[in-house]
C-alpha cells in the first residue's frame, strides 16, 4: 500500500517484504523486492488500476493496524491483478521462490490469455501444480521444468490435490545465443517440457538457489552473474534432453510448423504441410508426433484456440466473426469443437 501510494518505507518493511516475498528460499536481503517495487512505481502513471486503489485505501495508511484480514487479502487480490504478468517482463531478469500453500493469497491461477511477452521458467521443488494450455492440461511433480516462449497462451496453479505447490520461477529476455539452448521438446505451442531426475533433479535445485540469491543482493557484477548463473540452469537444462527423440527440433517439423502457423485460418490439407517441410505425408506424421506431442492437425487445432481465446477475451466480436476468422466456416461446428478441447462454450469462456 505504501508502495502504491509513494510513502516512505523503512528498510525494515523492505526485508519484511523480502522474506515473505522469497518464503525463506531466498537469503532474506530486500534487494530483489526494492527492484520490483521500482518498477511499480515507475508504472504508476500508466496503470489507472494501481492509481486507483491506491486512492481507494490511502486513508489506512493514518491508521496501521485497523484493517481485518479479510480486508488485506482483497487489497493483494487486487494488487496483484492491477500489477500484472508485464511487471515481470520489464527486467532482463526477475527470479522467485512462490509458495503456493492452499487458502493463502498467492493461491490463485495465474498466467497469459493474450500471450507471455518474454520467456518464463518454471521449476516444481515441492508438492504439485497444473500448466494449462487451453487445450491440454500438464501436471508438475518436484524435478519437473517447465518453459514458457514469447506468445504462449497458459495458465498454471497449484494442483487441487496437493495442499502446497512449491516452484522457482525465472522471467527473463533471452540472449541470442540461448536460443538454439531454449529449443525444449513441446507439451503445446510455445510450451517446453523438461523432467529432471536424482542427482540432476538436485542439481537443478541448487542452480536456481544460487541464482536467487544472487538476484536478491546488490553487489559488483549483479546483472552480469544474473544472467551467467540463468545461463548455467538453460546449459543444465539442456543436458536433461537424451539423444534422439528429445534432441532439438527437427528443421523439418519447423517448417511445418511455421506453414500451419501461417495458414492456420485457411483449409489446408496435411499433404501440403508435408510439401512445405519437404517430406512425404507419413514421415511427417511421425517425426511431428514424436517432436512434439501432436499430430499435425490438432497442432493446427491448439493455434486456432489460441487465437479465438485471444478474441474472446480482447474484443467483443460475436462468436460468429471469431469462428470465421479462426477459419471455421460454421459457427455451431466451431463451438462444439471449442467446448471440446476447452470445456467451456466461447460464450462462457468469454463470461469467465
Amino acid at each position: 500500500m505504501k508502495i502504491i501510494a509513494r510513502a516512505p518505507v523503512s528498510d525494515r518493511e523492505y526485508a519484511l517484504a523480502s522474506d515473505h516475498f522469497h518464503a525463506g528460499h531466498g537469503p532474506g536481503g530486500a534487494d530483489s523486492f526494492r527492484q520490483l517495487a521500482a518498477v511499480v512505481v515507475q508504472q504508476l502513471p500508466r496503470n489507472p488500476a494501481l492509481r486507483a486503489l491506491a486512492r481507494a485505501n490511502r486513508q489506512y495508511l493514518a491508521r496501521p493496524g485497523r484493517r481485518s484480514e479479510s480486508w488485506a487479502r482483497g487489497f493483494i487480490d487486487q494488487y496483484v491483478n492491477g500489477v500484472g504478468v508485464e511487471t515481470l517482463f520489464s527486467q532482463p531478469v526477475v527470479a522467485g521462490y512462490a509458495p503456493r500453500v492452499s487458502g493463502s493469497p498467492y493461491d490463485r491461477q495465474l498466467g497469459r490469455s493474450a500471450g507471455a511477452t518474454g520467456w518464463m521458467m518454471l521449476y516444481c521443488v515441492e508438492g504439485g501444480g497444473v500448466i494449462d494450455t487451453g487445450l491440454r492440461r500438464v501436471w508438475m511433480k518436484p524435478g519437473d521444468a517447465a518453459l514458457f516462449e514469447p506468445g504462449a497462451v497458459m495458465s498454471f496453479a497449484r494442483a487441487p490435490e496437493h495442499e502446497v505447490w512449491g516452484h522457482y520461477w525465472v522471467a527473463f529476455q533471452a540472449a541470442r545465443h540461448w536460443q538454439e539452448w531454449l529449443d525444449w521438446p513441446k507439451v503445446g505451442p510455445l510450451v517446453g517440457y523438461l523432467r529432471a531426475e536424482g542427482g540432476r533433479q538436485a542439481e537443478l535445485e541448487r542452480a536456481f538457489a544460487l541464482l536467487l540469491d544472487n538476484y536478491s543482493h546488490a553487489g559488483a557484477m549483479k546483472t552480469e552473474l544474473d544472467h551467467n548463473l540463468l545461463e548455467q540452469i538453460i546449459l543444465r537444462c539442456r543436458l536433461l534432453m537424451p539423444a534422439g527423440s528429445q534432441a532439438q527440433t527437427d528443421e523439418r517439423v519447423k517448417k511445418a510448423q511455421r506453414f500451419i502457423e501461417a495458414n492456420f485460418n485457411r483449409p489446408f490439407s496435411v499433404e501440403q504441410v508435408a510439401a512445405a517441410a519437404a517430406m512425404s505425408r507419413s514421415s511427417l506424421a511421425h517425426l511431428f508426433k514424436q517432436q512434439t506431442g501432436a499430430t499435425v492437425l490438432a497442432w493446427r487445432d491448439e493455434q486456432r484456440m489460441m487465437h479465438a481465446a485471444r478474441l474472446l477475451r480482447s474484443t467483443a466480436l460475436p462468436v460468429s466473426r471469431i469462428a470465421a476468422e479462426c477459419g471455421y466456416g460454421d459457427a455451431a461446428f466451431f463451438c462444439r469443437t471449442f467446448k471440446r478441447l476447452l470445456g467451456y462454450t466461447p460464450r462462457e469462456y468469454r463470461k469467465r
